[in-house]
Parts: structure tokens; C-alpha cells; sequence
């Protein structure tokens, strides 16, 4: 009998491509949905729905009953730019967990794949490689996000040690197609494009695509080892320099204001006049998303590449495929300069 694939959290931007994926090999596919979230372009793909939410158990029951093999990923999560842990952030990503963790030992679920984050470590003092670990806590990890996937990321792991075959990966920074919820570096692309940002301060992102980030994630079905965690990281690339590659490949001038350190370590009321007097958006310059910016943490991902065999595209490629995909999904109004730019560049690296 065929494995069953079990998906939460299908809607999301990692959900959506590894759903592609799948189909593309002819992979019996099944998916909790809400009712209300069920996008168009899901109801076009051949798989099974099953609405319910992690809150429900009857609806979890149902998402992994199957005779033969079920292999279940659990991607659904909360993200909230919080100090500390909303109350929604505990039900989805702690108390929703715990009951993934539930049924899959009532069910006897063959295995369970956790998307976690490395945003679940503590933030070193100074530059830093850091590398995957085997205990989790909330004390000392920055935002309220990432205190709840530690405390989620244990519990899975702690299920492992009593019988439940789970692997845990923890990716940095998404991009690429698929993004239909627009997550922080598509908001970065968009907001760039629509002339939103007017400056850039110091400080980067790692970047991994998310494509890249399924086909290890579906590698791992196969080949790792229980109880395993993996970080599957990309490119770090600073700020300025993110901006600017947009900017390249799409023909678009470079941001040449870069925000003082001592501004952007002001009060976020201060920031917040800051972009008033500017007529900008500030969303992206919150504390909290400054404090990730200019972390001293970097990772690495050797356990992956090693053991999973990840393969990291080049950023440029996800940067453009992104621009692409929301060209196609119409939501770039600049569409027949930008889709001019990208076939340019296209040919450009074809001819190199």
C-alpha cells in the first residue's frame, strides 16, 4: 500500500512547495485545513482535505487514519512579533503540538517530521557558528515566536525518546515561490518594488529557499535517523546588500541611506518618527526584528548537506524566482518592465 503523506500547516509558504513536490512524484497526499483559509489553488491539487484545526483531535484522528504508512509534517505554527508568548502562539505552536504528539502515538503514525525554527536558540554574546543541539528551553531565546518553538521543539524531541520516530528541521529565513502569505523576505521584495523602503541599516538575514528546504525535509523520509535535528540554512547576506540584488535584478536604483546605529537602537517610538517625517513604512525596523537583524548568531547546516544532502541554490535565483512568482500571481503592478528585467537577466546568466 501506498504511504500516506499528512500534511498541517499546508497553506503556508514551505506547506504549499512541499505539496508540489509530492505531486509531482504521485504521492498520496492528505491535509488539515481551516475552513475559512482554504486557498483556491489548493482545491485544484490532487489531494485529500480534511478541515479541521490543532486544537480539534477528532479532525487530527481523521488526517492520519490510514491502513498503511503515515508520515506525518507538521509545519503549522503561529508567528507573532511579541517580547513574550501570545496566547494564540501557546495554543497553535505549544498546546497544537502536544496534540500532534497525541495522536501520532494513538495512531501508531510511522513518523513525524517537525518544522521547528533556529530562531529557538539563545542569541550568543558575539559573533557565533552555531550548530543543531539536543535540548531546547524558552529562557533566553529573543521573541515570544521562537520561546514557543523551543518549547514545542523539546516536546517533540521528548517524544522521540519514548518511541515516536521524529526529525526535527529548523530552517532561518524563507524565500522563493509559493509565498502566498507574503512572509518577511517577500515583504522585503514587495515593499523595495512599491518604493516603501528609503533606507537600509546594518545588520542581515540568512536565506534559505524553501524549495531547497522541502527536498531535504522529504530526503530525510528515507535516509535519517530518529531524533535527529537539522538546520537547513542558506545565505547570509547583509541588508544593504539583500536590497541591492533586488534592486540589480530588476533594474531598479540601489538604497543609498543607511539608518545610524544610534537611531535604530532608540525607542521604537522613535523609529516610528523617524518614518512619519520619511512618509515610510517602519513595520521592518521593529525591535524585534532588529534585534534578529543584527544578531551575532550564524549557522550552519554541514549536518544537512552531509546527511541529507542539501543543495543550496544560488540567492540571486530564489531572489528572482520570487519577483517571478509574484508577477505571475499578479500582485507586482509593475509587471511588463519587471517581467522584461527578469527574461534580461535570465539570458544574462545563460550567456555567462
Amino acid at each position: 500500500m501506498e504511504r500516506l503523506y499528512a500534511i498541517t500547516g499546508a497553506t503556508s509558504h514551505l506547506g504549499q512547495t512541499i505539496i508540489q513536490k509530492l505531486i509531482e512524484s504521485k504521492q498520496k497526499i492528505r491535509c488539515l485545513i481551516h475552513k475559512t483559509t482554504l486557498p483556491s489553488v489548493l482545491r485544484t491539487y490532487p489531494i485529500e482535505i480534511v478541515e479541521g484545526s490543532l486544537g480539534d483531535l477528532e479532525s487530527l484522528r481523521t488526517l492520519v487514519d490510514y491502513p498503511g504508512e503515515v508520515v506525518l509534517l507538521h509545519l503549522a505554527e503561529r508567528r507573532e512579533y511579541a517580547e513574550d508568548i501570545t496566547e494564540l502562539m501557546f495554543q497553535t505552536n505549544v498546546v497544537g503540538t502536544q496534540n500532534v504528539i497525541d495522536v501520532c502515538f494513538e495512531k501508531n503514525v510511522h513518523r513525524l517530521l517537525y518544522l521547528s525554527s533556529v530562531e529557538v536558540l539563545r542569541k550568543p554574546e558575539s559573533l557565533k557558528l552555531l550548530k543543531e543541539v539536543q535540548y531546547y528551553r524558552a529562557e533566553g531565546v529573543v521573541g515570544g515566536y521562537g520561546k514557543s518553538k523551543a518549547i514545542a521543539t523539546q516536546m517533540i524531541l521528548d517524544a522521540g525518546k519514548t518511541g515516536l520516530n521524529v526529525t526535527v528541521f529548523s530552517p532561518s529565513i524563507l524565500i522563493g515561490p509559493n509565498d502566498y502569505r507574503k512572509g518577511l523576505a517577500s515583504r522585503f521584495i514587495l515593499d523595495f518594488l512599491d518604493r516603501k523602503i528609503k533606507f537600509t541599516i546594518n545588520g542581515g538575514l540568512d536565506l534559505v529557499d524553501v524549495r531547497d528546504v522541502a527536498a531535504v525535509m522529504l530526503q530525510a523520509v528515507g535516509v535519517s535517523r530518529p531524533q535527529e535535528v537539522y538546520f537547513v540554512t542558506g545565505h547570509y547576506i547583509q541588508l544593504e546588500d539583500f536590497i541591492a540584488e533586488i534592486a540589480r535584478l530588476t533594474r531598479r536604483k540601489k538604497i543609498q541611506t543607511k539608518l545610524p546605529d544610534v537611531l535604530v537602537k532608540n525607542s521604537l517610538e522613535t523609529i516610528g518618527k523617524i518614518g512619519k517625517l520619511l512618509r515610510v513604512n517602519t513595520t521592518k525596523l521593529e525591535s524585534l526584528l532588529v534585534e534578529q537583524f543584527q544578531s551575532p548568531a550564524r549557522f550552519t547546516s554541514n549536518k544537512a548537506i552531509k546527511e541529507l544532502d542539501l543543495q543550496n541554490r544560488p540567492l540571486s535565483e530564489s531572489i528572482r524566482d520570487t519577483i517571478q512568482f509574484f508577477i505571475d500571481k499578479e500582485v507586482i503592478t509593475s509587471q511588463v518592465n519587471l517581467k522584461k528585467n527578469i527574461k534580461s537577466e535570465v539570458e544574462e546568466q545563460k550567456v555567462n
